[in-house]
């Protein structure tokens, strides 16, 4: 699968590679930084869960502003303003423990990643030819889990030594792709002549079935981001170790980089939408797993089945967001997909880390996991709608 890189068109080989070290970075980061604010600060959940929140938001909350300007603008220069900027937010997560120091670093860090995670997806897809873009994508987040993979390794190292060591290592990561973007990425510019700003907002907001599928994207979002506060919180409970973080990520790192392509290849045969609605479904159903386990055991097969979720509609989500954006607007059309991450991803952090606390002063504790798994079935419910009406 990854042999013949040369065959790919200029500039993929590089999206790949920072695929690969976008997850070393990030996941090296983000997990231990939830438990390093509850455990070691001893922030209560709800404000863990705010802040990782307001990353969500400073990031997701402004993609459809990027989107635009990259596509007005290029997007290499965008791409490599993005990686320069989270590089100084995690950086600055090392500096001080101090509220409204972390609370800076994760706008600035948030900031960064509104600029290259949207404009990275439509420089893949400018450089891909139509019939090879979901298979494209599969072999983009088949190597992001490589990088995954060397994430658990590199976090669960440095994190015994030294939290701080481990932020200014993750930003010296982003900030050496920075750099190597700016070098060695083609100068992709979609717009012939310019689309005035307006005309290009008011055409994604007059699109019903685009927006139909943002909807739906924000209940996958609420689900896909209990990883990074209610699910490593999860598994620590269960070992009682802090350690045990790492095996989470490793083995769903090690499941995507294993099955991604293989289930890729399966789904493909089928439309985007019903494909998303099956990954749904099986990401509500590990959750509601993930939740109800009394043992390691339990634990890991909730979260195959969550697994298996994202690797199913992912790829579809991709694909069919590039078949809806229109010509010249395809950075625009990913960067209001991603405000469904700021709708769903934050409110699925906050109100996440909210219904932990709650379930277990109820003595509910599985309310969170079955929470979620309504929010996927309300969206499997749209995507049907959507499906419908693209029919």
């Amino acid at each position: 699968m990854l042999n013949g890189l040369r065959g790919w068109p200029r500039g993929v080989p590089l999206l790949f590679l920072n695929s690969m070290l976008m997850s070393l970075g990030f996941y090296a980061l983000i997990p231990y930084l939830s438990v390093y604010l509850t455990q070691t600060l001893h922030w209560p959940a709800w404000l863990a869960g705010t802040l990782l929140m307001v990353r969500q938001l400073s990031q997701q909350g402004l993609t459809l502003f990027t989107g635009l300007v990259a596509d007005r603008i290029g997007y290499r220069r965008v791409i490599t303003a993005g990686f320069l900027l989270r590089g100084a937010g995690f950086a600055l997560f090392g500096a001080s423990g101090a509220p409204a120091w972390m609370f800076t670093a994760a706008v600035v860090s948030g900031l960064g990643g509104a600029l290259f995670e949207p404009t990275s997806a439509a420089a893949l897809t400018a450089l891909t030819p139509e019939p090879d873009r979901r298979r494209t994508y599969a072999v983009s987040k088949v190597v992001g889990n490589l990088g995954m993979v060397l994430s658990a390794l590199v976090g669960a190292l440095l994190i015994t030594l030294d939290f701080r060591l481990l932020s200014w290592t993750c930003g010296a990561v982003f900030a050496s792709m920075g750099i190597l973007t700016h070098l060695r990425l083609p100068d992709i510019r979609v717009q012939l002549s310019p689309i005035p700003l307006r005309r290009m907002a008011g055409s994604v907001l007059r699109d019903t079935p685009f927006l139909q599928l943002v909807l739906a994207n924000a209940g996958y979002f609420f689900m896909y981001m209990q990883l990074y506060l209610t699910i490593p919180v999860r598994v620590t409970e269960l070992t009682h170790r802090t350690q045990s973080v790492s095996l989470v990520f490793l083995t769903l790192a090690i499941l995507v980089a294993v099955c991604q392509y293989p289930v890729n290849a399966l789904v493909s045969r089928f439309h985007p939408a019903p494909s998303m609605m099956a990954g749904l479904a099986s990401m509500a159903l590990g959750l509601v797993g993930i939740g109800e386990a009394g043992h390691l055991t339990g634990f890991l097969l909730g979260f195959f089945l969550f697994a298996v979720g994202v690797m199913v509609t992912e790829p579809a989500n991709y694909d069919l967001t590039a078949r809806l954006a229109k010509p010249g607007m395809t950075a625009t059309y990913f960067g209001f997909g991603y405000v469904a991450l700021a709708l769903g991803g934050g409110t699925g952090q906050g109100i996440g880390g909210w219904l932990l606390d709650a379930g277990a002063r109820m003595g509910m504790p599985g309310l969170l996991w079955w929470v979620a798994a309504a929010v996927g079935a309300g969206s499997a419910v749209l995507l049907r709608r959507h499906a419908s009406a693209r029919d």
